[in-house]
């Protein structure tokens, strides 16, 4: 141990791996990928295409990867990726990415195909905490452009 008020590491030094491992192993399970994710994600398969394209193992379990898209994707259209779970341990991301794909991705697919990847970052699934903020840009983007294309019509 140090002085520091952080049980982990040196204050101003970069952590170990054996810091990380520390960290790691001192971390609970604070919520179910399965019930918060994967059930979600099955409950969308009668509008979206769901496919598995990784899996991440773990002691705890495995825990697989999916990415949803819009059906009949047209080369003539633009793509749109909206992600989730990019920054590790925050908790909106990847329900702000399900909950889009829930409620919006087929509205907009009629200007856009839509990729949506809920859980991307592996931090995410250390301690099954999953988010990161809503990729708001993205979507303010293809929400103007598709205004645009309907102005123009």
């Amino acid at each position: 141990m140090n002085n520091s008020s952080y049980p982990i590491g040196t204050p101003g030094e970069k952590w170990n791996n054996n810091n990380k491992i520390q960290w790691l192993e001192a971390q609970k399970i604070k919520r179910s990928y399965q019930q918060e994710v994967v059930t979600l994600i099955d409950e969308l398969k009668s509008t979206l295409e769901v496919e598995q394209y990784g899996e991440l193992n773990y002691a705890a379990g495995s825990y697989p990867l999916y990415a949803l898209k819009t059906t009949n994707f047209d080369t003539n259209k633009a793509t749109v990726l909206i992600t989730g779970g990019v920054h590790g341990y925050e908790t909106s991301g990847v329900h702000g990415a399900l909950r889009f794909a829930k409620t919006l991705a087929n509205q907009y697919a009629e200007h856009f195909n839509i990729v949506i990847t809920p859980v991307l970052a592996h931090g995410v699934m250390k301690q099954l905490i999953v988010g990161t903020q809503m990729r708001t840009t993205l979507i303010a983007l293809f929400i103007r452009a598709a205004q645009r294309k309907n102005q123009r019509q």
